[in-house]
């Protein structure tokens, strides 16, 4: 097992452990019945590459499984992270992230009024906006049947700690976001119609924060969670990591990069956030994958092959 691969598990085990503390001292009560589908995806997911690479040794596919299992791992625990964290009582620092936009010149409001006088730009963001989960099951499949393996345990575990900073950030920085800070009117919403806002009384995002902060939310449940980070845009982080994970490949990081930059288009309108939001993804982002990546090359100098055979039975075995 790699070094980035023991890196990724001792991370989430240790977020585990500590939504696992938090929720006992904090009062919070887990519904066990959402963890049954992604522990049962895990199972499989290292049964089947724990068999292509013991009984029918096919590297390419057991790294695939092996990192599949980590990522649905990873999700579990950062949903419950992120909701923990956000129930911290910072005051909301949407003042300060709408003043960094206006200092570039970052005009949030036209962008909405524009999007509400033409309702075609909405249909239009909408479907690209939700391509990030479906893209980087895809990076990921390609990465790994295309034997790019090193690349491939950089780009999820890239992720995996870029997400956990993130979850760290969101607790002091947390804001409501520009729809509710710019109480963008009701009529204009319906308009434009985006995929996620927190203005207005039914909104899920709204009810769940507040929940959290004032403590009548207390029952945490993976089948029912939702992204609650405004700061920095976790979807940014997504996008501009899949773009480091395909470059160097010809068409394939011109395509993926392509539907990445429309990705990000959409994110300040469709995902609610500021501009502040994705500048600080993108910093987050580079940081760590500038990190992991001279991590890897050092483990490799030292003798540590990136693209070693990954096998579950042999967690707690030599390297």
């Amino acid at each position: 097992m790699t070094r980035l691969a023991k890196l990724s598990l001792f991370i989430i085990a240790a977020f585990g452990l500590l939504n696992a503390l938090w929720m006992y001292f904090g009062g919070f009560q887990f519904v066990w019945g959402g963890l049954v589908s992604p522990l049962v995806g895990v199972v499989i997911l290292l049964s089947i590459s724990t068999f292509y690479t013991v009984v029918r040794p096919v590297e390419d596919f057991a790294a695939v499984t092996f990192w599949t299992a980590v990522l649905i791992a990873f999700s579990g625990v950062a949903a419950l992270s992120s909701y923990l964290f956000a129930s911290l009582q910072f005051s909301f620092k949407d003042d300060y992230m709408a003043g960094f936009d206006q200092l570039f010149g970052f005009d949030w409001m036209a962008l909405v009024e524009v999007a509400g006088r033409h309702p075609w730009i909405g249909s239009f963001m909408m479907p690209i906006y939700s391509l990030s989960l479906p893209l980087v099951a895809i990076t990921m499949i390609y990465l790994g049947l295309t034997g790019k393996l090193k690349r491939l345990e950089l780009f999820v575990t890239s992720l995996i700690v870029a997400c956990f900073v993130t979850i760290m950030l969101s607790g002091p920085m947390v804001a409501i976001g520009p729809y509710g800070h710019f109480e963008v009117p009701a009529a204009l919403l319906q308009e434009f119609a985006p995929a996620v806002t927190t203005q207005g009384p039914g909104s899920t995002w709204l009810s769940h924060v507040m929940g959290l902060r004032d403590g009548s939310l207390r029952i945490l449940d993976l089948a029912n969670s939702e992204g609650v980070i405004t700061f920095p845009s976790f979807h940014t982080v997504m996008s501009v990591l899949m773009i480091f994970a395909l470059r160097g490949y010809g068409w394939v990081s011109w395509l993926g990069g392509t539907i990445n930059a429309l990705i990000l288009v959409t994110v300040p309108l469709q995902g609610n956030h500021y501009l502040a939001d994705m500048v600080a993804a993108l910093l987050v982002s580079i940081l760590v994958w500038v990190v992991l990546l001279k991590l890897q090359q050092g483990f490799v100098r030292d003798g540590k092959k990136a693209d070693a055979p990954l096998v579950p039975a042999m967690l707690f075995g030599p390297s």
